[in-house]
């Protein structure tokens, strides 16, 4: 008589399909994915910004008055080559969106929002959450964003890093400074680039 053969999952799978049904599960309504048109997207005026340009830059031209039109035009060069990769493959990585109204407001994907307009898009994967961020969670969003970036400097990381910290303090109101342990536990850092940025 033949022997029947048992068929288990190994652990490692066990494992994953565990951790995907614990991710879906802690994230169930905060966030859906979907198709935006990029009309109903706006940049967030509450949340600083390193580009000059704007979308109205992109579709009315860059008005040679304007005295940051240099600096627009260069950014527009910048954009070019993601713009091109748009048209050819579409949006790869989702823009981070929040619900404003009847309007979306940009929290992560400033450059690709400008680069789908620079494509002739229109319209654009977007990742959106319901309600704006606390401005801890804004700054960790952004730095999770900017860290997928390849041309991410490490002043731009230092940067980021700073701005996480110094928006934790607010929030908490605090007089003495973020340890690593903090620091870890906000962005992911292991403990050692978490005491590393901070001696920086």
């Amino acid at each position: 008589m033949a022997k029947r053969k048992k068929f288990q999952i190994s652990d490692d799978i066990n494992r994953g399909i565990t951790e995907v049904i614990n991710a879906v599960n802690d994230n169930i309504g905060a966030f859906r994915y979907e198709v935006v048109s990029l009309s109903r997207i706006e940049i967030d005026p509450d949340n600083p910004r390193e580009l000059a340009l704007t979308n109205q830059d992109i579709s009315s031209g860059i008005n040679s008055d304007d005295p940051r039109a240099a600096k627009k035009k260069k950014e527009i060069e910048s954009l070019e080559s993601l713009s091109r990769t748009i048209k050819q493959n579409g949006i790869i990585n989702p823009i981070v969106v929040y619900k404003c109204g009847d309007k979306y407001r940009i929290i992560a994907g400033e450059r690709r929002f400008l680069a789908a307009h620079l494509a002739g898009k229109n319209d654009i994967h977007a990742k959106i959450i319901e309600k704006r961020p606390d401005e801890v969670e804004l700054k960790v969003l952004q730095w999770i964003e900017n860290n997928e970036r390849k041309d991410l400097s490490l002043s731009e990381r230092i940067k980021n890093i700073k701005a996480i910290i110094e928006a934790y303090k607010r929030g908490k109101d605090q007089k003495e400074g973020v340890t690593g342990d903090i620091l870890k536990k906000l962005t992911g850092l292991s403990k050692s680039q978490a005491h590393a940025y901070l001696g920086i």
